[in-house]
């Protein structure tokens, strides 16, 4: 049987679209267009609004940036702002490095006879087994051949040539350098480490063969203590911390610890001087 309620919708969409058709032709063939056109104008005249709105709303996206390339620029941004804070950091520890250093020496130097000049690195040699780093003070500042360097509280070196306004000097880490230390478990005390001889191979790092008797872990700090070479005020500042002992086969007795300078070379950028300038001028400075 034939069901009406699946036809009539059929003929009505069929209907629809004969009008839509016939009020697109002109009169001189369906003299009834100009009605059908008015009344499809009536039918679809409140739609003109949200397909404007909608036309509208798609020129405006295709107008705006892409919102990856904004999450980019942001990123950017943030990394560039997480580096400006990962250098200001860095700065706060080494003017807090600076100071310990500076109280540390100025306790062992009641006389005030050393004074601290700051100096940038200008420049370095091309050998890194026998690095020579350039400095912008000179004798002018009183540096003097000798003078020992520092940066933050750890021991660096020596100066070697001193010119009127610059300097250079070579670390403790040169090949066949020799540097006398204790090797102790306690940053404060000396009284529960050992002393012994470090030699630089002049790859950044330094060895030294020990009795098998003591006790020496990684971690272990090692402290100057080289009085025939260094002035008394820097003895006992850090040198650097073992990172490996090597039990010696071919020597039961003995044992190899290697220590890593706790300041690189290769990233060092700012260092301190410790100069001794004639009395008169430090009078002079005073005034």
């Amino acid at each position: 049987m034939h069901n009406p309620t699946h036809t009539s919708p059929r003929y009505i969409i069929a209907f629809i679209s004969i009008m839509l058709i016939s009020s697109f032709l002109p009169a001189r063939f369906a003299p009834w267009a100009a009605y059908l056109s008015d009344f499809t104008i009536t039918i679809l005249k409140p739609l003109s609004s949200p397909i404007n709105a909608a036309g509208s709303s798609l020129r405006h996206h295709a107008q705006t940036p892409i919102i990856s390339e904004d999450v980019d620029q942001l990123n950017r941004e943030l990394h560039n702002k997480e580096r400006e804070i990962q250098n200001l950091n860095r700065y706060i520890r080494q003017l807090k490095s600076s100071l310990e250093a500076a109280n540390f020496i100025s306790s062992r130097d009641p006389n005030k006879e050393f004074t601290y000049t700051a100096a940038s690195i200008t420049g370095r040699s091309a050998d890194p087994t026998s690095p020579v780093l350039h400095l912008n003070v000179g004798a002018k500042q009183f540096v003097k051949p000798d003078d020992v360097v520092i940066a933050s509280p750890y021991l660096v070196g020596r100066i070697k040539k001193v010119g009127p306004n610059n300097s250079t000097f070579q670390p403790f880490t040169a090949r066949k350098n020799l540097i006398t230390a204790v090797v102790t478990p306690n940053q404060l005390e000396f009284k529960d480490g050992f002393r012994c001889q470090f030699t630089s191979d002049g790859s950044g790092i330094l060895y030294a063969d020990i009795d098998r008797k003591y006790t020496v872990k990684q971690g272990y700090l090692v402290r100057l203590d080289d009085p025939a070479n260094f002035p008394s005020v820097v003895q006992g500042l850090i040198v650097g911390q073992v990172t490996n002992v090597i039990q010696l086969e071919d020597a039961p007795l003995k044992q190899k610890i290697i220590m890593q300078p706790m300041v690189s070379i290769r990233t060092l950028g700012n260092v301190t001087v410790l100069t001794r300038p004639p009395a008169d001028a430090k009078d002079g400075d005073q005034q």
